[in-house]
């Protein structure tokens, strides 16, 4: 239709305008850019070539020719410096580009042409945002919202008041936008904020239901489910979580913290080999995991394999862990080598973890055991009076060390030891008829 008209007239801008439009609204980028070259040099009164720009820019700026875009956009403001839509979408190429403090220099003037554009404030706000410039982006998101209740808007500014750790204000920002909209991706990342406030503050079941919720949007999306997995486990909801992580590696198979995360909750859940399989792809990614190798030692450890487990907790140390971990993980070698009956191999570790932790009460009642083995049975005493030092409330030490003094004759010693150990709830037989004993040869 308005290819005839041009052969009619060919030098009618108008029509050359909303041929290159069609073109445009149709897809046909290069014919548009070709007849608004045409409009342009046809144009000599300008009467649309502010409008013939602004379309140009769009243009190249869709295509991702973003410097060609600017050159556009500045040619049609050289025409008219007041045209707010020219410099709006100068601002948003110039977002594009990471040219954020020029874009806001743009979006200051727009707002000098035209203070009452709710998407101006909101583009600023997201600037501010991107520069964790939070007070500026919180003041400009508020205007936006005072102009319109947009979503995205409100979106923002819920987020920093949750990054400030203003939850009250960010749930009731968040709460507000699932009144406007359900089902936008909007909504969702409401669900994910309002669902990340109830887990700080322990309130689970809520946690749980916003997350849902935004899995209901976005039901392919592997983070989210386990997200989820992560508050059901806080939960104690194992077998739910168990599922989610599942579906997480379906959807994302190398999902690392997902391996990380089922391989642990079915150790706990004394799935062992189900375990041990996650645990397996998951150390084929990244041998070197310290969780992984733990889980893995104390797979093997639980499976009797004490060589195996040995291997696993080695490579643990070798990772250098924080000796509240390495403590532990020497006590665990050193039940390894005492289950093998070398107990002095299982001292050497005991002693380690002591010099990490000289504190350490189960250290000093592990060496005890050990030197009773070795039927050393001085030290064994010394050890287990450490133990009690640190750690008063051992039932098992204060009833071996009965034990150990009334082998010695030190009966005073060992009477005030089982009355200990049952105070303390012990229901041991034979530490309630050494008791009896004593008191009978003390009458």
């Amino acid at each position: 239709m308005y290819e005839d008209a041009l052969k009619i007239n060919p030098a009618m801008p108008d029509i050359m305008y909303n041929l290159a439009y069609a073109y445009q609204t149709g897809g046909y980028y290069e014919k548009a850019l070709q007849e608004y070259e045409k409009v342009l040099k046809a144009d000599k009164k300008r009467q649309i070539s502010k409008q013939v720009y602004l379309n140009m820019g769009s243009i190249y700026d869709e295509k991702g020719e973003l410097d060609k875009a600017v050159r556009i956009y500045k040619r049609g403001l050289a025409l008219d410096p007041e045209n707010a839509d020219i410099r709006f979408n100068l601002a948003l190429t110039l977002m594009k580009k990471g040219s954020l403090t020029e874009a806001l220099k743009q979006l200051q003037k727009t707002i000098s042409i035209r203070r009452d554009d709710p998407d101006v404030y909101l583009t600023m706000g997201n600037i501010y945002y991107d520069l964790k410039k939070y007070d500026q982006a919180k003041k400009n998101f508020e205007k936006s919202i005072a102009l319109k209740a947009n979503p995205r808007a409100i979106l923002f500014l819920a987020n920093i008041l949750y990054k400030q750790k203003d939850y009250q204000n960010a749930r009731k920002y968040y709460e507000k936008i699932i009144t406007i909209e359900k089902t936008t991706d909007t909504a969702r990342l409401a669900y994910i904020g309002l669902a990340d406030i109830y887990d700080n503050f322990a309130d689970y079941t809520n946690s749980i239901e916003f997350y849902k919720k935004a899995i209901d949007l976005s039901p392919t999306d592997a983070g989210l489910h386990y997200n989820l997995a992560v508050v059901q486990i806080k939960a104690k909801q194992f077998a739910p979580a168990i599922s989610e992580l599942k579906r997480a590696l379906d959807l994302d198979n190398k999902n690392f913290k997902a391996l990380k995360l089922i391989s642990d909750a079915l150790y706990n859940l004394g799935k062992l080999d189900e375990s041990l399989a996650f645990t397996k792809r998951g150390l084929k990614i990244d041998s070197k995991d310290f969780d992984l190798n733990y889980v893995a030692a104390n797979i093997w450890l639980k499976k009797g394999q004490e060589d195996t487990a040995r291997k696993f907790f080695n490579t643990c140390l070798s990772l250098n862990p924080p000796p509240a971990k390495a403590k532990i993980i020497n006590v665990n070698i050193g039940n390894t080598y005492s289950s093998e009956k070398k107990y002095n191999l299982a001292l050497k570790y005991y002693q380690n973890a002591i010099k990490l932790d000289p504190k350490y009460g189960t250290a000093y009642y592990n060496m005890a055991i050990s030197n009773y083995k070795l039927n050393r049975l001085s030290r064994a005493i010394n050890n287990l009076l450490e133990t009690i030092k640190y750690d008063p409330t051992n039932i098992d030490a204060h009833s071996l060390l009965g034990n150990l003094y009334y082998r010695k004759g030190m009966l005073d010693l060992a009477e005030q030891e089982y009355k200990a150990a049952i105070e303390l709830g012990s229901k041991d037989i034979e530490v309630m008829d050494k008791l009896k004993e004593i008191r009978s040869i003390k009458q």
